[in-house]
């Protein structure tokens, strides 16, 4: 590794396409205004492997950050459950953007909820080894702890196994 090279952390962004909330014009929007500052892999964006189940675990389990983009149907969606169950499991902070509604203001408010609260949390981090760690369950109960390391992910994440999902079905369908 060159001395000008310096590893960047990755955030994996968790969401669902089920209500319409989140398109791929916003997701693309995302993608470029963080990616400058953070590696970000983002499915419908990132993912041009043939076996894309396989790929999108492989990204997770490579990343330091989960954010789910909450909407209301994120509690159906087998695959955030899949990759929020993974976070838990491998002790990965979690944060959520609660999007309720379709609107203009989405972008601005997932970057700067990523900005505010996980590139700040690097620079933090880097300057006095303590972590935020942001916790939530689908219901928008959420709260941040100070920690020093080590952090468990999944502390407050008790709802997560009364989710179900709206079919037994684990299609690509995100």
């Amino acid at each position: 590794m060159s001395a000008n090279h310096v590893k960047r952390n990755k955030v994996f962004i968790s969401y669902t396409l089920q209500d319409s909330i989140i398109d791929r014009d916003l997701l693309s929007k995302v993608y470029e205004d963080i990616s400058p500052q953070l590696d970000v892999f983002i499915d419908l964006i990132n993912n041009d492997s043939s076996d894309k189940q396989n790929r999108v675990m492989s990204e997770l389990r490579t990343s330091q950050y989960l954010c789910v983009l909450e909407t209301p149907s994120t509690g159906q969606s087998v695959w955030v459950k899949k990759e929020v169950e993974e976070a838990i499991n491998r002790h990965i902070p979690i944060y959520h953007v609660p999007l309720n509604t379709r609107s203009n203001d989405n972008e601005k408010n997932i970057v700067l909820f990523i900005k505010q609260h996980i590139i700040e949390e690097k620079k933090m981090t880097a300057d006095n080894n303590t972590r935020i760690t942001h916790h939530d369950s689908f219901e928008g109960l959420s709260k941040i702890q100070v920690q020093t390391r080590p952090t468990n992910a999944g502390a407050s994440f008790n709802n997560l196994k009364n989710l179900q999902p709206s079919n037994s079905n684990t299609s690509n369908k995100k």
